[in-house]
C-alpha cells in the first residue's frame, strides 16, 4: 500500500512520515509548494512538479494557514480517491478562527466570549 503526506516538510511532518512508514510499503513526502491544481472544464487534476499526482491509498494533508486554500482544493479533489484521516472540510474550519469557534460551540465545548468587528474603531 502507498501513502503520501502533503506538507511543508516540517519536523512534525517528518515524524508523520516515520509513523506512516510502519503501516505502508511506501510513503511519499510531497512539498505543498510544488503542487498546483488544474480545474479544467471536464477534468480536474492535482499536479506535483508539473506531473499528475500518483495514486495513493492514503493521503495526509498538513500545512500552515498560508496554504489553506490549496490544501482544501487538493483534499477536495482527492478525498474520493484515497483515505484521508483529516476530512477536507476541516482545513477551512481550522484555519478560520470564527468557523473554529462556531464549530466548537455547536459541539457544546465552552468557548471564551469573542467579539468580531469590521473596523478598529468599531472594536
Amino acid at each position: 500500500m502507498k501513502a503520501a503526506i502533503i506538507s511543508l516538510g516540517s519536523t512534525s511532518s517528518q515524524w508523520i512520515v516515520e509513523a506512516m512508514s510502519k503501516y505502508f510499503d511506501e510513503v511519499d513526502d510531497i512539498d505543498i509548494r510544488e503542487i498546483e491544481v488544474n480545474l479544467g472544464s471536464r477534468e480536474h487534476k492535482v499536479l506535483y512538479k508539473g506531473e499528475p499526482l500518483g495514486e495513493y491509498d492514503c493521503v495526509y494533508g498538513k500545512s500552515s494557514f498560508r496554504y489553506a486554500g490549496i490544501l482544501n482544493a487538493i483534499t477536495s479533489l482527492l478525498y474520493k480517491k484515497a483515505y484521508m484521516p483529516i476530512k477536507q472540510e476541516a482545513f477551512s474550519i481550522v484555519h478560520d478562527k470564527l468557523l473554529t469557534h462556531l464549530d466548537l460551540q455547536k459541539q457544546n465545548i465552552p468557548m471564551p466570549v469573542t467579539y468580531i468587528s469590521s473596523t478598529i474603531s468599531a472594536a
